[in-house]
């Protein structure tokens, strides 16, 4: 029977923000969501016996992101620095002036569905969703790899955007979005890995007081069931 796992991470989104690309980036309401952020996570590290030495938190470079991440490291007197993984980032813009055009359509319009929204399947726009679920399980697989070597820290915060976490959150917890359940601002989730083959792990979830386990292919990328 397999007792422990080989990594645990916790996956939080970034507080709100007003988009000034000026570190921290975030309202007030904004910190207050990454201080919700920081207490679920201690709630996380209490319920497991987490030395907060043995935990590395990284980060989006979006100020958004770094900003959270630092409200994160100081409410849980993290001792390391937030780390910047590029993996993390938001969505890339392919044409910032026709990008800016296409997000000013926006307004007034109130909640705008990521997945379906046509606008952001343009590949000539933006990273579509399809390769940001490539890019984020990639990384994913990556660092769970890393684990598998005995490598990196057994514990994680990871800080990133929707647009990274919904394809975990629909393929793992099957959370479609929408305005209610789409991934909340400052809301987190909870992973533990654990090995099964050479090429799968059994990753087993926490989100929204659920419980959820599938099987990930670390060489396709992809999610399946245990059974």
């Amino acid at each position: 029977m397999i007792t422990k796992p080989i990594l645990c991470f916790i996956g939080a989104r970034h507080g709100e923000t007003r988009y000034t690309g000026t570190f921290p980036d975030l309202t007030e309401e904004g910190v207050r969501q990454s201080q919700d952020a920081a207490r679920a996570i201690s709630r996380w590290i209490q319920a497991y016996g987490i030395s907060p030495a043995d935990i590395s938190i990284v980060s989006s470079p979006a100020p958004r992101a770094r900003g959270t991440a630092e409200v994160i490291k100081e409410m849980l007197t993290l001792t390391g620095d937030v780390v910047i993984d590029p993996a993390l980032s938001p969505m890339a813009w392919r044409d910032s002036e026709r990008c800016r055009a296409a997000l000013g359509g926006f307004s007034g319009r109130g909640y705008i569905d990521y997945e379906t929204e046509p606008v952001f399947a343009d590949p000539t726009l933006f990273e579509t969703p399809s390769e940001m679920r490539t890019r984020s399980f990639a990384r994913l697989a990556d660092r769970i790899q890393v684990a598998m070597r005995g490598e990196g820290a057994s514990y994680e915060i990871a800080v990133s955007h929707y647009e990274v976490w919904c394809h975990l959150m629909a393929e793992l917890f099957g959370i479609v979005a929408s305005e209610s359940e789409a991934y909340r601002l400052g809301e987190t989730m909870e992973l533990a890995v654990f090995p099964a083959t050479d090429d799968r792990v059994m990753i087993l979830g926490v989100c929204r007081g659920e419980q959820h386990s599938m099987l990930f292919d670390l060489r396709e990328l992809i999610f399946l069931p245990t059974t």
